[in-house]
């Protein structure tokens, strides 16, 4: 063990942070790579259909229905703010010409589907009993 500012009992940093446990590391140059990677996989799962407004509507609203699940009450301000803006989804899906009758009740379908995930998420909320 070589001297680190004249102090041998102060070990050489080695590696990126030397304060940082060797599993951390191996997180902070993974999470960038799968960040990249998922972020493919959803543009790809946007643009594989041809009314790119419905494939956002079901990503969106799987991510909407994990949270609602998990947090009833956040899921119930994203149902108020869902709730709202759920028809000019709608209108964008009609300006973009290729919408069909499985799209307008894909965008429709959101609330219910997202209510039905916070009546299902309040069993297992820690208030309840």
């Amino acid at each position: 063990m070589s001297s680190y500012n004249g102090n041998s009992s102060v070990p050489e940093p080695r590696g990126i942070d030397p304060t940082m446990p060797e599993g951390l590391v191996a997180i902070r140059f993974l999470l960038p790579l799968v960040g990249c990677v998922a972020a493919l996989l959803v543009g790809w799962f946007i643009t594989c259909d041809p009314n790119p407004f419905t494939m956002t509507t079901i990503l969106a609203a799987t991510v909407m229905c994990s949270v609602a699940l998990s947090n009833p009450v956040l899921g119930v301000y994203l149902l108020i703010f869902t709730s709202g803006y759920l028809d000019l989804v709608k209108r964008l899906g009609i300006l973009s010409d290729a919408l069909s009758g499985i799209d307008v009740v894909v965008t429709l379908a959101l609330a219910p589907v997202l209510f039905v995930s916070i009546c299902g998420g309040v069993p297992r909320s820690p208030g309840f009993f």
